[in-house]
Protein backbone atom coordinates (compact mmCIF):
# COMPACT_ATOMS: atom_id res chain seq x y z
CA UNK A 1 0.00 0.00 0.00
CA UNK A 2 1.09 3.64 -1.18
CA UNK A 3 0.15 6.81 0.70
CA UNK A 4 -0.25 10.03 -1.26
CA UNK A 5 -0.76 13.68 0.01
CA UNK A 6 -2.26 15.77 -1.29
CA UNK A 7 -1.17 19.68 -1.37
CA UNK A 8 -2.53 23.14 -1.88
CA UNK A 9 -2.48 26.73 0.07
CA UNK A 10 -6.16 26.18 1.69
CA UNK A 11 -6.84 22.44 1.55
CA UNK A 12 -9.98 23.72 0.68
CA UNK A 13 -10.48 22.83 -2.89
CA UNK A 14 -7.93 20.90 -5.30
CA UNK A 15 -6.40 18.84 -2.72
CA UNK A 16 -9.38 17.76 -1.00
CA UNK A 17 -10.82 16.52 -3.93
CA UNK A 18 -7.67 14.95 -5.29
CA UNK A 19 -7.50 13.12 -1.80
CA UNK A 20 -11.29 11.93 -1.64
CA UNK A 21 -11.12 10.89 -5.37
CA UNK A 22 -7.95 8.97 -5.04
CA UNK A 23 -9.35 7.13 -2.06
CA UNK A 24 -12.57 6.12 -4.81
CA UNK A 25 -10.28 4.97 -7.29
CA UNK A 26 -7.78 3.43 -4.97
CA UNK A 27 -10.53 1.38 -3.53
CA UNK A 28 -8.54 0.81 -0.34
CA UNK A 29 -5.38 -0.39 -1.98
CA UNK A 30 -3.32 2.97 -1.48
CA UNK A 31 -4.12 5.85 1.18
CA UNK A 32 -4.93 9.73 0.79
CA UNK A 33 -3.76 12.59 2.97
CA UNK A 34 -4.61 16.24 2.14
CA UNK A 35 -3.53 19.08 3.85
CA UNK A 36 -2.70 23.02 2.68
CA UNK A 37 0.12 25.22 3.79
CA UNK A 38 -2.27 27.91 5.50
CA UNK A 39 -5.84 25.98 5.63
CA UNK A 40 -9.24 27.76 5.58
CA UNK A 41 -11.92 27.14 7.93
CA UNK A 42 -14.19 24.56 5.46
CA UNK A 43 -14.11 23.57 2.28
CA UNK A 44 -15.26 25.71 -0.75
CA UNK A 45 -19.05 25.56 -1.13
CA UNK A 46 -18.66 25.35 -4.98
CA UNK A 47 -16.28 22.54 -4.50
CA UNK A 48 -18.72 20.52 -2.06
CA UNK A 49 -21.65 20.78 -4.83
CA UNK A 50 -19.63 19.50 -7.76
CA UNK A 51 -18.36 16.95 -5.57
CA UNK A 52 -21.80 15.59 -4.56
CA UNK A 53 -22.62 14.76 -8.19
CA UNK A 54 -20.13 12.41 -8.33
CA UNK A 55 -22.11 10.79 -4.63
CA UNK A 56 -18.87 12.34 -2.70
CA UNK A 57 -19.61 14.24 0.46
CA UNK A 58 -17.29 16.98 1.30
CA UNK A 59 -18.91 19.02 3.60
CA UNK A 60 -17.75 17.78 6.61
CA UNK A 61 -14.20 17.75 5.87
CA UNK A 62 -11.68 20.11 8.36
CA UNK A 63 -8.92 21.61 6.03
CA UNK A 64 -5.44 20.77 8.68
CA UNK A 65 -2.24 22.68 8.06
CA UNK A 66 0.54 20.87 6.29
CA UNK A 67 3.24 19.75 8.83
CA UNK A 68 6.57 18.15 8.53
CA UNK A 69 5.56 14.72 10.08
CA UNK A 70 2.52 14.63 7.52
CA UNK A 71 4.85 14.60 4.57
CA UNK A 72 6.90 12.07 6.06
CA UNK A 73 4.31 9.46 6.16
CA UNK A 74 3.67 10.02 2.34
CA UNK A 75 5.30 7.92 -0.65
CA UNK A 76 4.34 10.21 -3.15
CA UNK A 77 3.22 14.43 -2.31
CA UNK A 78 1.33 15.78 -5.27
CA UNK A 79 1.54 19.53 -4.96
CA UNK A 80 -0.87 22.29 -6.60
CA UNK A 81 -0.19 25.53 -5.92
CA UNK A 82 1.81 25.82 -2.87
CA UNK A 83 5.26 26.48 -4.51
CA UNK A 84 8.32 26.46 -1.88
CA UNK A 85 5.60 26.58 1.08
CA UNK A 86 5.70 23.14 0.97
CA UNK A 87 8.41 21.15 3.00
CA UNK A 88 11.33 19.02 1.22
CA UNK A 89 11.68 15.69 2.89
CA UNK A 90 14.68 13.39 0.79
CA UNK A 91 13.36 10.68 -0.30
CA UNK A 92 9.99 11.26 -1.21
CA UNK A 93 8.85 11.36 -4.57
CA UNK A 94 7.29 15.11 -5.32
CA UNK A 95 4.39 15.70 -8.25
CA UNK A 96 3.19 19.02 -9.17
CA UNK A 97 -0.39 19.67 -10.54
CA UNK A 98 -0.75 22.51 -12.51
CA UNK A 99 -4.58 23.11 -11.81
CA UNK A 100 -7.01 26.17 -11.50
CA UNK A 101 -7.89 27.30 -7.83
CA UNK A 102 -11.66 26.37 -7.71
CA UNK A 103 -12.39 29.18 -5.00
CA UNK A 104 -15.43 31.35 -6.11
CA UNK A 105 -15.59 29.86 -10.10
CA UNK A 106 -18.55 28.78 -11.88
CA UNK A 107 -19.95 25.58 -11.67
CA UNK A 108 -18.69 24.23 -15.03
CA UNK A 109 -15.74 25.36 -14.22
CA UNK A 110 -15.22 24.37 -10.86
CA UNK A 111 -16.63 20.61 -12.91
CA UNK A 112 -13.98 20.82 -15.16
CA UNK A 113 -11.33 21.11 -12.28
CA UNK A 114 -12.58 18.34 -10.92
CA UNK A 115 -12.38 16.11 -13.93
CA UNK A 116 -9.12 16.68 -14.46
CA UNK A 117 -8.20 15.64 -11.13
CA UNK A 118 -9.79 12.74 -11.62
CA UNK A 119 -8.14 11.91 -14.99
CA UNK A 120 -4.95 12.70 -13.12
CA UNK A 121 -5.99 10.44 -10.09
CA UNK A 122 -6.69 7.79 -11.82
CA UNK A 123 -3.20 7.71 -13.69
CA UNK A 124 -1.38 7.67 -10.27
CA UNK A 125 -3.25 5.01 -9.06
CA UNK A 126 -2.90 2.55 -11.74
CA UNK A 127 1.13 3.91 -11.99
CA UNK A 128 1.15 2.72 -8.12
CA UNK A 129 -0.81 -0.28 -8.35
CA UNK A 130 1.71 -1.53 -11.54
CA UNK A 131 4.42 -0.96 -9.17
CA UNK A 132 3.22 -2.96 -7.09
CA UNK A 133 3.01 -5.61 -9.14
CA UNK A 134 5.33 -8.49 -11.32
CA UNK A 135 4.94 -8.33 -15.31
CA UNK A 136 2.53 -6.35 -16.99
CA UNK A 137 -0.40 -4.77 -15.34
CA UNK A 138 -3.72 -6.59 -16.41
CA UNK A 139 -6.79 -5.43 -17.66
CA UNK A 140 -9.73 -6.96 -19.64
CA UNK A 141 -11.53 -6.05 -22.84
CA UNK A 142 -14.80 -5.10 -21.83
CA UNK A 143 -16.24 -6.57 -25.33
CA UNK A 144 -15.98 -10.34 -22.91
CA UNK A 145 -19.39 -8.79 -20.67
CA UNK A 146 -20.85 -6.98 -23.90
CA UNK A 147 -24.08 -8.43 -23.09
CA UNK A 148 -24.21 -7.78 -19.61
CA UNK A 149 -22.74 -4.01 -20.40
CA UNK A 150 -25.63 -3.50 -22.34
CA UNK A 151 -28.05 -4.24 -19.43
CA UNK A 152 -26.00 -2.45 -16.37
CA UNK A 153 -23.04 -0.62 -16.82
CA UNK A 154 -22.08 0.33 -13.30
CA UNK A 155 -22.60 -3.20 -12.26
CA UNK A 156 -21.01 -4.94 -14.62
CA UNK A 157 -17.93 -2.72 -14.00
CA UNK A 158 -18.44 -3.65 -10.02
CA UNK A 159 -18.43 -7.60 -10.49
CA UNK A 160 -15.05 -6.99 -12.59
CA UNK A 161 -13.47 -4.75 -9.95
CA UNK A 162 -14.91 -7.56 -7.42
CA UNK A 163 -12.40 -10.24 -9.22
CA UNK A 164 -9.36 -7.91 -8.42
CA UNK A 165 -9.08 -6.10 -11.68
CA UNK A 166 -8.40 -2.22 -11.70
CA UNK A 167 -8.35 -1.92 -15.05
CA UNK A 168 -10.36 -2.41 -18.33
CA UNK A 169 -9.91 -1.91 -21.86
CA UNK A 170 -13.59 -0.64 -23.85
CA UNK A 171 -14.26 -1.42 -26.83
CA UNK A 172 -17.73 1.23 -27.90
CA UNK A 173 -15.55 4.34 -26.77
CA UNK A 174 -17.27 7.12 -28.29
CA UNK A 175 -20.72 5.56 -27.42
CA UNK A 176 -20.85 8.00 -24.38
CA UNK A 177 -17.92 8.73 -22.68
CA UNK A 178 -18.77 10.99 -19.77
CA UNK A 179 -21.13 7.86 -18.35
CA UNK A 180 -18.60 5.34 -18.87
CA UNK A 181 -15.84 7.79 -16.82
CA UNK A 182 -18.42 8.40 -14.20
CA UNK A 183 -18.86 4.93 -13.80
CA UNK A 184 -14.85 3.63 -14.22
CA UNK A 185 -14.39 6.13 -10.86
CA UNK A 186 -17.14 4.59 -8.85
CA UNK A 187 -15.53 1.35 -8.85
CA UNK A 188 -11.86 2.04 -8.84
CA UNK A 189 -11.51 1.26 -12.26
CA UNK A 190 -9.17 2.78 -15.22
CA UNK A 191 -8.53 2.09 -18.90
CA UNK A 192 -5.17 2.93 -19.88
CA UNK A 193 -6.35 1.45 -24.03
CA UNK A 194 -9.45 1.31 -25.49
CA UNK A 195 -10.92 0.08 -28.88
CA UNK A 196 -11.83 2.43 -31.69
CA UNK A 197 -11.86 2.33 -35.49
CA UNK A 198 -9.38 4.69 -36.66
CA UNK A 199 -9.73 3.78 -40.39
CA UNK A 200 -10.72 6.37 -43.02
CA UNK A 201 -13.81 7.67 -42.55
CA UNK A 202 -13.49 7.36 -38.90
CA UNK A 203 -14.58 10.62 -36.96
CA UNK A 204 -10.64 11.14 -35.19
CA UNK A 205 -11.72 14.50 -33.33
CA UNK A 206 -14.57 12.33 -31.36
CA UNK A 207 -12.73 9.21 -30.87
CA UNK A 208 -9.56 11.38 -29.73
CA UNK A 209 -11.69 13.91 -27.17
CA UNK A 210 -13.57 10.52 -25.89
CA UNK A 211 -10.67 9.24 -24.92
CA UNK A 212 -9.08 12.15 -23.37
CA UNK A 213 -12.67 12.18 -21.12
CA UNK A 214 -12.27 8.43 -20.09
CA UNK A 215 -8.57 8.89 -19.18
CA UNK A 216 -7.24 6.91 -22.00
CA UNK A 217 -4.17 7.12 -23.12
CA UNK A 218 -4.09 4.64 -26.11
CA UNK A 219 -6.61 4.04 -28.93
CA UNK A 220 -6.26 0.79 -30.60
CA UNK A 221 -7.82 -0.01 -34.01
CA UNK A 222 -9.53 -3.25 -33.43
CA UNK A 223 -10.56 -4.59 -37.16
CA UNK A 224 -9.11 -4.42 -40.80
CA UNK A 225 -10.84 -6.81 -42.89
CA UNK A 226 -8.77 -9.82 -44.23
CA UNK A 227 -8.50 -8.74 -48.07
CA UNK A 228 -6.36 -5.94 -47.21
CA UNK A 229 -3.80 -8.52 -45.86
CA UNK A 230 -3.50 -10.59 -49.00
CA UNK A 231 -0.73 -8.00 -50.30
CA UNK A 232 1.71 -5.55 -49.67
CA UNK A 233 -0.09 -2.85 -50.91
CA UNK A 234 -3.62 -3.48 -49.08
CA UNK A 235 -1.08 -3.68 -46.05
CA UNK A 236 0.90 -0.17 -47.12
CA UNK A 237 -2.84 1.05 -47.35
CA UNK A 238 -3.82 0.09 -43.91
CA UNK A 239 -0.52 1.36 -42.48
CA UNK A 240 -1.09 4.68 -44.27
CA UNK A 241 -4.89 4.96 -42.57
CA UNK A 242 -3.28 4.15 -38.73
CA UNK A 243 -0.42 6.86 -39.98
CA UNK A 244 -2.95 9.29 -40.20
CA UNK A 245 -4.52 8.16 -37.29
CA UNK A 246 -1.51 8.63 -35.22
CA UNK A 247 -1.12 12.06 -36.63
CA UNK A 248 -3.74 13.13 -34.98
CA UNK A 249 -3.43 11.65 -31.85
CA UNK A 250 -0.49 12.88 -31.01
CA UNK A 251 -2.16 16.41 -31.34
CA UNK A 252 -4.01 15.13 -28.18
CA UNK A 253 -1.52 13.76 -26.17
CA UNK A 254 -2.31 10.07 -27.09
CA UNK A 255 -0.98 7.35 -28.86
CA UNK A 256 -2.36 4.67 -31.16
CA UNK A 257 -1.91 1.28 -31.99
CA UNK A 258 -3.25 -2.29 -33.71
CA UNK A 259 -4.86 -5.11 -33.03
CA UNK A 260 -4.86 -8.52 -34.95
CA UNK A 261 -7.20 -11.00 -36.05
CA UNK A 262 -5.60 -14.63 -37.70
CA UNK A 263 -5.53 -13.04 -41.14
CA UNK A 264 -2.91 -10.56 -40.07
CA UNK A 265 -0.24 -13.49 -39.59
CA UNK A 266 -0.35 -14.79 -43.39
CA UNK A 267 2.93 -14.80 -45.23
CA UNK A 268 3.87 -12.35 -47.58
CA UNK A 269 6.94 -13.79 -51.04
CA UNK A 270 9.57 -13.06 -48.41
CA UNK A 271 8.16 -15.30 -45.43
CA UNK A 272 7.82 -12.31 -43.35
CA UNK A 273 3.91 -11.91 -42.32
CA UNK A 274 1.76 -9.15 -42.82
CA UNK A 275 1.66 -8.09 -39.58
CA UNK A 276 5.78 -7.70 -39.24
CA UNK A 277 5.72 -5.40 -42.72
CA UNK A 278 2.75 -3.42 -41.33
CA UNK A 279 4.78 -2.91 -38.32
CA UNK A 280 7.90 -1.56 -40.46
CA UNK A 281 5.88 0.50 -42.23
CA UNK A 282 4.31 2.59 -39.23
CA UNK A 283 7.22 2.58 -37.35
CA UNK A 284 7.71 2.46 -33.61
CA UNK A 285 5.26 5.54 -33.09
CA UNK A 286 2.00 2.85 -33.58
CA UNK A 287 2.45 0.68 -31.05
CA UNK A 288 1.34 -3.22 -31.43
CA UNK A 289 -1.35 -4.83 -29.26
CA UNK A 290 -0.33 -8.82 -30.16
CA UNK A 291 -3.86 -10.86 -29.58
CA UNK A 292 -1.60 -14.16 -29.15
CA UNK A 293 -4.72 -16.28 -29.78
CA UNK A 294 -5.21 -15.31 -32.95
CA UNK A 295 -1.79 -15.14 -33.99
CA UNK A 296 -1.83 -18.89 -32.71
CA UNK A 297 -4.61 -19.52 -34.98
CA UNK A 298 -3.04 -18.07 -37.86
CA UNK A 299 0.30 -20.87 -37.45
CA UNK A 300 2.67 -18.62 -35.48
CA UNK A 301 5.10 -19.93 -32.62
CA UNK A 302 3.98 -16.49 -30.28
CA UNK A 303 6.59 -16.28 -28.43
CA UNK A 304 8.77 -16.65 -31.75
CA UNK A 305 7.01 -14.21 -33.14
CA UNK A 306 6.85 -11.69 -29.99
CA UNK A 307 10.62 -11.63 -30.47
CA UNK A 308 10.67 -10.87 -34.26
CA UNK A 309 8.32 -8.07 -33.42
CA UNK A 310 9.94 -6.77 -30.08
CA UNK A 311 9.35 -3.53 -28.28
CA UNK A 312 6.83 -2.64 -30.31
CA UNK A 313 4.52 -4.99 -28.62
CA UNK A 314 3.30 -2.95 -25.84
CA UNK A 315 0.30 -4.25 -25.12
CA UNK A 316 -1.17 -8.19 -25.11
CA UNK A 317 -4.38 -9.86 -25.63
CA UNK A 318 -4.52 -13.38 -23.16
CA UNK A 319 -6.87 -15.71 -24.98
CA UNK A 320 -6.92 -19.77 -24.10
CA UNK A 321 -8.61 -22.57 -25.44
CA UNK A 322 -8.10 -25.23 -28.36
CA UNK A 323 -6.83 -22.87 -31.29
CA UNK A 324 -9.65 -22.70 -33.48
CA UNK A 325 -11.46 -20.06 -35.00
CA UNK A 326 -14.79 -21.08 -33.25
CA UNK A 327 -15.16 -18.54 -30.70
CA UNK A 328 -17.43 -20.65 -29.04
CA UNK A 329 -15.09 -23.15 -27.38
CA UNK A 330 -12.00 -20.49 -25.74
CA UNK A 331 -11.38 -21.26 -22.57
CA UNK A 332 -10.30 -19.23 -18.78
CA UNK A 333 -6.45 -18.48 -19.46
CA UNK A 334 -4.60 -21.09 -18.51
CA UNK A 335 -6.89 -23.64 -19.01
CA UNK A 336 -6.42 -24.19 -22.81
CA UNK A 337 -3.69 -25.16 -24.88
CA UNK A 338 -1.84 -21.83 -25.22
CA UNK A 339 1.83 -21.44 -23.67
CA UNK A 340 0.63 -18.06 -21.27
CA UNK A 341 3.60 -18.46 -18.62
CA UNK A 342 6.22 -18.98 -22.29
CA UNK A 343 4.31 -16.01 -24.07
CA UNK A 344 4.70 -13.61 -20.92
CA UNK A 345 8.23 -14.50 -20.42
CA UNK A 346 8.57 -13.21 -24.58
CA UNK A 347 7.58 -10.62 -24.04
CA UNK A 348 9.35 -8.20 -21.43
CA UNK A 349 8.56 -4.48 -22.81
CA UNK A 350 4.70 -5.20 -22.61
CA UNK A 351 3.14 -2.75 -20.39
CA UNK A 352 -0.41 -4.21 -20.27
CA UNK A 353 -2.06 -7.61 -20.71
CA UNK A 354 -5.59 -7.79 -21.86
CA UNK A 355 -7.49 -11.05 -20.65
CA UNK A 356 -10.65 -11.63 -23.46
CA UNK A 357 -13.17 -13.59 -24.66
CA UNK A 358 -14.62 -13.57 -27.81
CA UNK A 359 -17.09 -15.45 -27.01
CA UNK A 360 -17.46 -18.18 -23.82
CA UNK A 361 -20.01 -21.29 -22.93
CA UNK A 362 -19.94 -20.77 -19.18
CA UNK A 363 -20.01 -17.26 -16.72
CA UNK A 364 -17.81 -14.72 -18.54
CA UNK A 365 -17.02 -13.27 -14.90
CA UNK A 366 -15.95 -16.38 -13.33
CA UNK A 367 -14.07 -17.42 -16.76
CA UNK A 368 -12.47 -13.66 -16.14
CA UNK A 369 -11.58 -14.30 -12.84
CA UNK A 370 -9.87 -17.79 -13.20
CA UNK A 371 -7.84 -15.91 -15.68
CA UNK A 372 -6.71 -13.51 -13.40
CA UNK A 373 -6.50 -16.12 -10.85
CA UNK A 374 -3.85 -17.79 -13.20
CA UNK A 375 -2.23 -14.64 -14.55
CA UNK A 376 -1.04 -13.64 -11.14
CA UNK A 377 -0.01 -16.67 -9.67
CA UNK A 378 2.47 -16.83 -12.76
CA UNK A 379 3.53 -13.41 -11.43
CA UNK A 380 4.40 -14.82 -8.21
CA UNK A 381 6.21 -18.16 -8.96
Amino acid sequence: MATALFVCRQNAGRSQMSAALFERAAGGRHRALSAGTTPAQHVHPEVVDVMRELGVDLADRVPRRLARELAEQADVVVTMGCGDECPYIPGKRYVDWELEDPAGRAVDEVRAIRDDIGRRVGDLVAELDAAGESGPALSVQLYSVRAQLAVDLPGTLARLADTGLRRVEPFDLAADPRALREALAANGLTAPSAHASLSDGADLDRVFDAAATVGVRTVIHPFSPPEQWSSKDGVSAVAQDIGRAQAGAARHGLRVGYHNHHWELATMPDGRTALEHFADEVGPEVVLELDTYWAAVGGQDVPALLGRLGAQVRMLHLKDGPIDTDTATQLPVGSGAMPVAEILRAAPAVELAVLEFDDYAGDAFEGIATGYGYVTGLARR
